[in-house]
């Protein structure tokens, strides 16, 4: 398990690290497979295009180890239109969204994706581009089409995979009684009824395998990215495909929950669609401003229900049920969007001034602005005065301000939040968005602007925080999580010495 807790700039959900953390003495099938061969029967195919073939066979092959059978089979659609590749197959996967998702969650796991894990397309070599340069008609094409995904079953039967994670699906319907149907995505956030199948190759010959229904990495890293629940499940699935090698998954109820909390979501967003294609274009969607805004939202409404002193089960529950850690990722996706898109309009990077408050971005600094003092408010006490910076520098907050929460990071007794852990995070939290604003002018008037990016990483290290905290909370064994409940600790007076007494005093844990 990543010491950092992050993967897919989104922080895990604790109870996904649970089930992605290394597993050591995971067996090993040393018998060869000779599935890259399958492949190479379509060299005649790929050698017809104008463009030197050798770099994408090399690729295609070194995605496709190891060259032993068993493991895991990852079944994708077709190799990208722009694949660098000429640069080598580790460029090839950082530079693509989809192939770099897949490399950063196995990673969890301490597996390389292109060592350890066989990546197949279900049309290799066959890209979309293809089919208006490469054919003279759609009946050439299909019948490249058949040839392209009888070379993949026949790939992926050789292969004799422990478990294949289906991520595939394609509006193109592949020739009747093709067994390789077996192994399309039946769409995000489905199960299968029967996870073990049976595939028969073009040549008569029959494996008995499992498969795991995911989706498209694409989806969640370009397609939604605003919204972190598809990443989520996304690593999921993979966990899925992970125990199921070795029988040792086990569904839960919080799994079917959010399987079909996205899609819901999934629904409402295709209904929107629909009715805006009248008056829209089609694709569009929700502004991220709005996104943001909703979520943020989200993340306030329950800060008032945190104030009691509440058990570690009931501070559990109201954290899952809020969706907490979801709304906190999501302003984060939101934000880092947002700021990417304003680094390639702007020369200014992603800063946004405060007096630009009419515009998309303005609105996020305004309702970040928002939560900046919501909650410097809680994490005060009633006595201190919150004092904004009056002279050249950085951050929005006074160093005294500043000064007072850093010192009174598990001070509960006169703050709002009675659980030390939770105040730390949101401290934390607070004092890294402060970070986030700075001096438009350095010479002139101060003049305040926000950089988009700086708030996204804040809003982000508070999710993980928080992901670590409901780990503790519900005695889940995190790794390299900082965040232990203090105050939740058990100390008896009448046996502790009078120095460990006054110590927990000091601290805020005892009064």
């Amino acid at each position: 398990m990543s010491s950092t807790g992050i993967c897919l700039d989104v922080a895990i959900d604790h109870r996904i690290r649970q089930l992605l953390k290394p597993r050591p003495n995971r067996k090993v099938n040393s018998s060869y497979s000779n599935h890259v061969e399958k492949l190479q029967e379509l060299y005649p195919f790929v050698h017809r295009k104008w463009l030197d073939p050798s770099h994408e066979l090399l690729v295609t092959e070194e995605l496709a180890k190891p060259l032993t059978q068993g493991g895991i089979v990852v079944a994708l659609l077709r190799p990208a239109n722009y694949h660098p590749f000429t640069k080598g197959v580790d460029v090839v996967v950082e530079e693509s969204p989809t192939l770099r998702a897949l490399r950063d969650v196995f990673a969890l796991v301490g597996l390389d994706l292109v060592q350890h894990i066989t990546v197949l397309d279900s049309l290799p070599f066959l890209r979309k581009a293809d089919r208006s340069t490469r054919f003279e008609d759609d009946e050439e094409y299909t019948r490249a089409l058949n040839e392209h995904h009888a070379a993949f079953l026949d790939a992926v039967v050789a292969k004799r995979p422990d478990v294949v994670l289906c991520m595939w699906q394609t509006r193109e319907e592949p020739q009747c009684n093709w067994s390789g149907r077996a192994i399309r995505s039946k769409g995000v956030g489905e199960v299968w009824d029967d996870e073990k199948i049976t595939l028969c190759d073009r040549h008569g010959n029959l494996i008995e395998t499992k498969r795991i229904n995911a989706f498209h990495p694409s989806y969640c890293m370009n397609y939604v990215c605003e919204y972190s629940q598809p990443r989520q499940l996304l690593m999921l699935e993979i966990a899925h495909a992970l125990h199921l090698m070795d029988s040792s998954w086990h569904e839960e109820p919080w799994m079917e929950k959010l399987r079909d909390s996205w899609k819901k979501k999934k629904t409402s967003l295709k209904k929107k669609k629909t009715s805006l294609k009248d008056g829209l274009p089609e694709d569009s969607k929700t502004p991220l401003y709005e996104l943001y805004a909703k979520a943020v939202t989200e993340i306030l409404n329950l800060l008032p229900e945190l104030k009691s002193g509440d058990n570690k089960r009931l501070l559990y529950d109201k954290l899952t049920k809020a969706n907490w850690t979801q709304h906190i990722n999501d302003a984060s996706l939101c934000l880092r969007a947002a700021s990417q898109q304003l680094k390639k309009l702007s020369r200014d990077g992603d800063n946004v001034e405060f007096h630009h408050t009419i515009g998309p971005q303005g609105d996020m600094v305004s309702r970040t602005m928002g939560l900046v003092m919501d909650l410097a408010m809680k994490l005060a006490s009633p006595f201190v005065m919150i004092k904004p910076r009056i002279y050249q520098g950085s951050g929005f907050f006074s160093e005294s301000f500043l000064e007072y929460l850093r010192r009174g990071k598990i001070e509960t007794r006169n703050c709002w939040f009675r659980n030390s852990a939770l105040k730390r995070g949101l401290v934390d939290f607070l004092l890294e968005l402060n970070d986030a604003f700075s001096d438009a002018d350095a010479g002139g008037p101060i003049r305040l602007q926000m950089s988009l990016g700086k708030a996204s990483d804040a809003f982000l290290t508070l999710a993980n925080k928080m992901e670590g905290l409901l780990g503790t909370l519900v005695e889940y064994p995190e790794q390299g999580q900082p965040l232990e409940d203090e105050a939740e600790q058990e100390v008896n007076p009448d046996v502790a010495d009078a120095e460990l007494i006054q110590r927990l005093r000091d601290l805020g844990v005892l009064y």
